[in-house]
């Protein structure tokens, strides 16, 4: 009788570890906090800036510091871009880098007409 329980315990746990688990990659797209964080690093990365460029460290939600505002109205041109500008499945993707290249000032400067 003993045997048994042990074998169909046995059993039992081969079967809990057969199971599948959810990947780390599987995780991380179900955790927001997880994507916003990659996205800021990447964001980060393409300006050549750290997170206090933007953030107020001591308060990461703050929208007082005036690089903050002018992130998100960029985020949110990267995003228009993205979905209404770059239709076909073979267009380029908007990102940071795109003006950016990895300074956080653009030094495109646009030309401008000379009036005669």
């Amino acid at each position: 009788m003993m045997k048994n329980k042990t074998s169909l315990l046995t059993l039992c746990l081969i079967a809990l570890l057969a199971l599948p688990t959810e990947s780390a990659e599987h995780k991380k797209l179900n955790d927001p906090d997880l994507v916003k964080r990659e996205y800021m690093v990447k964001i980060s990365r393409q300006l050549g800036v750290t997170c206090n460029h933007c953030h107020d460290v001591n308060n990461f939600k703050s929208e007082l510091m005036p690089t903050y505002k002018v992130a998100k109205e960029h985020m949110h041109i990267v995003d228009l871009l993205n979905k209404q500008g770059f239709k076909a499945k073979n267009d380029p993707k908007a990102d940071c880098f795109m003006c950016h290249r990895g300074t956080s000032m653009p030094d495109y400067k646009e030309k401008t007409l000379d009036k005669k």
